[in-house]
């Protein structure tokens, strides 16, 4: 599996944003959707009342990854966020978080500056674009596609239908295919 951090709202304010507004119903729908599937996973985690630009975090992650910190990083990053409401489009909450998962703060300040990974997260969002992508989590599966937070057996489903899709198969002529 390769993981790639997609910018899902580049437009959000370094500063962020109030969050999407919804009727209260459909809100508390959504966030109760939330709120479950992570105490099923066993992560304990609600939706923070503001908006965040992920694009800083994203520049970290890909630090993170260079200097194998990447599974420290993106578990409190993600944790900064989901659970402490903290806003990671801020440098300093960032630098915070890297500090603690054991980056150097003061080389990835070096990276956000000299801008080392901006060619790098272009791409992917490039990519995302080509293959239609919109939402986060998305999980590309041979050539089926999982948008957003599913239960663990739809993705199940999508791995069974992409080995089938790689099963040769016996034609009636005896053609494998």
């Amino acid at each position: 599996m390769e993981w790639k951090g997609f910018e899902i709202h580049p437009e959000t304010p370094a500063d962020g944003s109030a969050r999407r507004s919804m009727p209260p119903e459909r809100q508390k729908a959504a966030d109760d959707h939330i709120a479950a599937m992570a105490a099923e996973a066993g992560v304990e985690m609600s939706r923070p009342d503001f908006r965040t630009n992920s694009h800083l975090a994203l520049v970290a992650d890909a630090f993170a990854r260079d200097h194998g910190q990447v599974n420290p990083f993106h578990e409190n990053i993600l944790h900064a966020y989901w659970t402490e409401h903290r806003n990671i489009g801020l440098q300093e909450v960032v630098l915070d978080v890297a500090a603690a998962s054991g980056l150097d703060a003061q080389e990835l300040r070096a990276a956000m500056e000299d801008g080392r990974y901006e060619a790098e997260l272009a791409e992917v969002y490039d990519e995302c674009n080509r293959y239609g992508i919109n939402g986060v989590p998305t999980f590309l599966v041979g050539r089926y596609m999982v948008v957003g937070a599913q239960p663990y057996d739809v993705l199940e489903r999508a791995l069974t239908l992409a080995r089938e899709d790689e099963t040769p198969t016996e034609a009636p002529d005896g053609a494998v295919r």
